[in-house]
């Protein structure tokens, strides 16, 4: 039943005038009610980093593990789970100087309606979660270096192929991405501005510095990497200079380093994994962070007017 006090509040929140009511409420009760009922609804995105082990470059067996994990995330009230770089095949390359090797690790990349695909798809309905996916992408001519973003209704909202290729490895066999994109996800807890990219673009500011003039208020970053020193300095920097949240998954030793983790806008540790395999939580505040993003924004997420005034 709504009193005639919260009738009041709700429609002074909301920008409505009422006249003629009389109601015995003092401004500092007004206040204090109005803060209590922000507090109970904050406007937070939960990620899970999934820094888990793949089975190799077994494919099923990926997909066995990846559900599990996703089930997890979900349990812990996640609205994006995040994979890491290229999990379909647990990014495993090939003899680089065999020249028939690297011909049957490119026939390992699967199309956009390829049934490990589906199945994350079909999982995100199930779940009503975001569902970061990496994959070898199948296309014409070379592989791509993929991740695809299901939304909790299944829909790909975002597919991305990696620009900066670490081409001195075993992806010298896949064709590079040419574009970075920001999207909007609904993550039922309202609506979020993503972008993506994949590990070794994390080394090239432009990289960064596109997604945040394009708007991006969650850049997720699938990885395969040892270098967690550096990868820490680097993005917590990044997160704080274009006033962003960056979440990058990491595979566990003994493959990778681990040290998944996500940085706030001012570049503050929101989680922070060690080196074993795991599950990582980490909660965007978006309404502090839109707040601070207006008031004090910074780097090349500044639009360009706003250098001009300044």
């Amino acid at each position: 039943m709504w009193t005639a006090r919260h009738i009041a509040w709700r429609c002074a929140a909301n920008g409505v005038l009422l006249l003629g009511l009389a109601l015995p409420l003092r401004a500092e009760e007004f206040a204090s009610e109005l803060s209590t009922e922000r507090a109970r609804e904050p406007r937070h995105v939960r990620v899970a980093l999934l820094q888990i082990l793949p089975e190799g470059d077994d494919e099923g067996a990926n997909l066995a593990r990846a559900e599990a994990w996703c089930r997890r995330a979900a349990a812990a009230g996640a609205d994006i789970a995040l994979l890491p770089e290229m999990y379909q095949i647990g990014y495993q390359g090939y003899d680089e100087e065999d020249a028939e090797a690297a011909q049957q690790w490119q026939d390992k990349a699967i199309p956009a309606d390829h049934p490990w695909l589906r199945r994350l798809r079909d999982l995100a309905v199930e779940l009503e979660m975001a569902i970061g996916a990496t994959y070898l992408a199948r296309q014409e001519g070379a592989p791509g270096n993929a991740f695809t973003l299901f939304d909790r209704r299944g829909r790909a909202v975002l597919t991305y192929h990696k620009v900066n290729l670490c081409d001195f490895t075993f992806e010298a066999a896949c064709a590079p991405g040419d574009a970075f994109h920001v999207r909007t996800l609904d993550t039922g807890r309202g609506r979020v501005e993503v972008g993506a990219m994949i590990c070794y673009d994390r080394v090239f500011p432009d990289s960064m510095a596109d997604l945040a003039e394009q708007g991006a208020e969650i850049i997720l970053i699938p990885m395969a990497d040892r270098a967690q020193d550096a990868d820490a300095h680097e993005l917590r920097a990044y997160a704080a200079d274009h006033r962003v949240t960056i979440c990058a998954a990491n595979y566990p030793e003994p493959m990778m380093g681990g040290a998944s983790a996500a940085y706030g806008p001012l570049g503050e540790t929101l989680a922070l994994a060690d080196e074993s395999e795991g599950l990582v939580i980490a909660d965007v505040d978006l309404d502090a962070q839109r707040g601070m993003r207006a008031e004090r924004p910074r780097g090349a997420g500044v639009p360009s007017r706003y250098c001009a005034e300044r």
